[in-house]
């Protein structure tokens, strides 16, 4: 933070644990089970089959960021805000993480980790 007045206790990490014990928190910590938020939730963040995930509360902008400079900005429409996002990545985009950025509409952002994309396994001749 930058101003010990008005930005102190503007945001929290929200930890997924099944347990509320010290040795679970810092297990989560360390895993990078956790996303932090000055406002919005994070209901899911997920790579399965090659397609990404998200869900989330009610919000105006949906940002995905890689370690490519072509991310990707969905914003809402009018009034009907978005909670969610799915999306298959491209066989050739290069990207080797995945991030995401959610801004709600009293301009609050929640991040995520990044999620390592593992490489193709080659297949074997």
């Amino acid at each position: 933070m930058h101003d010990l007045k008005s930005e102190t206790a503007g945001g929290w990490v929200m930890i997924k644990s099944k347990k509320l014990t010290p040795k679970a928190v810092m297990a989560a910590l360390k895993a990078g089970c956790f996303y932090s938020s000055a406002g919005p939730t994070i209901e899911d963040f997920r790579i399965e089959n090659d397609t990404v995930y998200l869900r989330c509360s009610p919000v105006k902008e949906i940002r995905l960021l890689g370690n490519s400079c072509r991310g990707k900005k969905i914003s809402a429409n009018g009034s009907e805000l978005l909670t969610k996002f799915e999306e298959k990545i491209p066989d050739n985009s290069g990207l080797r993480y995945i991030r995401a950025e959610i801004v709600d509409t009293n301009d609050r952002c929640a991040w995520t980790n990044p999620i390592i994309i593992e490489p193709a396994k080659e297949k074997k001749k």
